[in-house]
């Protein structure tokens, strides 16, 4: 709901709004656990990721946002909730073209994840958030967009002025 409430601010505010599901969920789903090992190994085995893949179809619904004749090209934001919530962030920090990024509920937090029988240490989430050979410390220096929101657990309505 917070994503929505957001998306409708900054729709009202005449930002073009991205938000976008990934291959194996919403319309584009289910991709149960074994269709998405399967997914992953084909990728890597072509030197390609999951998280590749989804950073890659996000920057090009970034850019094909931008060019739209109706688009102001200093108002596009990108909002995702659990696992869109890292992709809202991670757009942002990849591409200036991203003015505004809600992560509303992102899934977990690293220490839950790398608890052994979760999914980072499973294959799942793992595919789609780590990027082989892209160095930790590269990603610390990307700039952060003009506005981030990170919103975790809500628990009373959410006000947006």
């Amino acid at each position: 709901m917070a994503a929505v409430l957001l998306a409708m601010n900054w729709l009202c505010k005449a930002y073009v709004v991205l938000a976008a599901d990934t291959l194996g969920w919403g319309e584009r789903g289910p991709l149960t656990y074994d269709t998405q090992q399967a997914l992953a190994a084909n990728f890597l085995q072509l030197g390609r990721s999951l998280a590749g893949f989804a950073a890659y179809e996000d920057l090009r619904l970034a850019a094909f946002l931008k060019q739209l004749p109706a688009t102001d090209a200093s108002k596009i934001a990108a909002v995702g909730f659990s696992m869109g919530a890292f992709r809202a962030w991670q757009l942002s920090a990849l591409t200036d073209d991203i003015q505004a990024a809600a992560a509303i509920s992102w899934m977990t937090t690293t220490d839950t994840t790398m608890t052994p029988g979760n999914n980072q240490l499973r294959g799942q989430t793992a595919f789609w958030i780590v990027h082989p050979g892209l160095a930790a410390s590269w990603i610390i220096r990307i700039s952060p967009p003009l506005l981030h929101l990170s919103l975790r657990f809500l628990s009373r309505e959410l006000r947006i002025s």
